[in-house]
């Protein structure tokens, strides 16, 4: 795997020419970009134009190891215990268990955007309604709506992982990959998007398109002062420093500059 360093803001139309060569994620940390491809990636063209170190990218230990090591149960909202799949500890009472099998792919249930999810969802899934997934992860959200009573849920990603992990936990989730411009417009009336204010903002014209009149977007992945610019929040939720986004379709601002984007989600964003 190639890790690419740019010393370059992530703009829409950097971010959309990342997404089209084939990034498999990008981290930010201030003006500088960390981006992974893979190894049949020519990245000369990029590396040319903009700033840029070129590396082998190898795990650390700790990476390489991680899924040896199990991790702790834990408390989400005020109804969920997540635990990996083989966990037998018992459920604490009034709780809703999930068995999760994160992986490589986000969602184990531990990160404060997940949770702020998580407890969205306990507030704004009415029983039997629709949900979408973007951006599905390991499948954590498809299982915490269909334990709520959600009707049909559709989760989309681009990582053949996640894919393969979410139909594990979520079972009868409608799974597909690519991005939400294979959404039907005004179809969706609750839509979770758990990804990174960057990307969220490059799928800004899709969310608007297939929102329902007064659909509810569920928008997370970023921090208090990295929030997604071409939407604005009716409510917020905090965790430490992160944030969790409650919108409306209303409240996206469109321009004629809109991009459309390119991919939706990276498993390797984290």
């Amino acid at each position: 795997m190639q890790l690419l360093k740019l010393s370059h803001a992530l703009t829409d139309e950097l971010a959309t020419e990342l997404w089209k060569l084939g990034t498999l994620g990008i981290i930010e940390n201030g003006d500088v970009l960390t981006v992974f491809f893979d190894d049949e990636t020519d990245l000369k063209q990029i590396t040319s134009r903009y700033l840029a170190e070129l590396s082998e990218y190898m795990p650390g230990p700790s990476e390489a190891l991680c899924h040896l090591a199990p991790a702790e149960p834990v408390l989400a909202g005020t109804r969920f215990f997540i635990t990996e799949r083989l966990d037998t500890c018992p459920t604490p009472a009034g709780r809703i268990r999930l068995n999760i099998e994160a992986s490589s792919a986000f969602g184990s249930g531990r990160h404060e955007t997940t949770q702020l999810v998580l407890i969205a969802l306990e507030k704004y899934l009415q029983p039997g309604s629709p949900l979408l997934d973007v951006g599905s992860g390991s499948g954590i959200i498809p299982a915490a709506a269909h334990a709520l009573g959600a009707g049909t849920i559709t989760a989309c990603d681009i990582d053949d992982l996640s894919l393969e992990l979410t139909r594990k936990s979520a079972p009868g989730t409608l799974v597909y990959k690519g991005s939400i411009d294979a959404i039907a417009s005004a179809s969706v009336q609750l839509i979770v998007a758990n990804i990174s204010a960057s990307v969220i903002n490059l799928l800004s014209p899709d969310l608007a398109r297939i929102s329902k009149p007064k659909a509810t977007l569920i928008l997370s992945g970023f921090t208090h002062d990295q929030g997604p610019k071409d939407i604005s929040a009716e409510s917020i939720l905090e965790l430490n420093e992160w944030q969790c986004w409650i919108c409306r379709p209303e409240s996206i601002r469109l321009s004629s500059t809109s991009t459309h984007p390119i991919q939706p989600f990276s498993a390797m964003w984290w």
